[in-house]
């Protein structure tokens, strides 16, 4: 019995001493995450005629972290909006881009949409905004 006791925590010890060290090493981790730092997050277009070409505007971020910055995803409010960047990670110091097209047809009044960046920073979620209003 007493070898028993003795394996069962030994046993425990071992866990409780890997759990310990897997949880130091996650906490480095996140330690080490990235940031994305956008010059701006807004852009109005200000009033764009209906029969126009799209606009575009480019979102310019630099990474302040110390680890590359990928772009994991991009999701968008409308169809009527679409996006452009550069597939490639941004490395720490250097600067990406973000492109947001705006199609006005059959856009008509005043529009507000989101364009939500999916990133490997320690905030993931990055919201950019393209306003503006359609007229005829």
């Amino acid at each position: 019995m007493v070898k028993t006791v003795k394996k069962a925590v030994l046993l425990l010890s071992f866990i409780m001493i890997a759990m310990d060290g897997f949880a130091q090493r996650n906490d480095q981790a996140v330690g080490r995450q990235t940031e994305m730092e956008f010059t701006e997050t807004e852009h109005s277009f200000g009033v764009v005629a209906e029969s126009d070409r799209r606009v575009s505007h480019t979102f310019r971020f630099m990474n302040t972290g110390d680890r590359p910055i990928v772009i994991k995803r991009i999701v968008v409010t409308c169809r009527c909006v679409s996006y452009d960047f550069s597939k490639k990670p941004v490395a720490p110091g250097d600067t990406g881009e973000i492109t947001v097209t705006f199609n006005p047809r059959r856009q008509s009044g005043v529009f507000y949409k989101v364009v939500q960046v999916f990133a490997n920073t320690a905030e993931e979620l990055h919201l950019l905004i393209v306003r503006g209003e359609v007229v005829k």
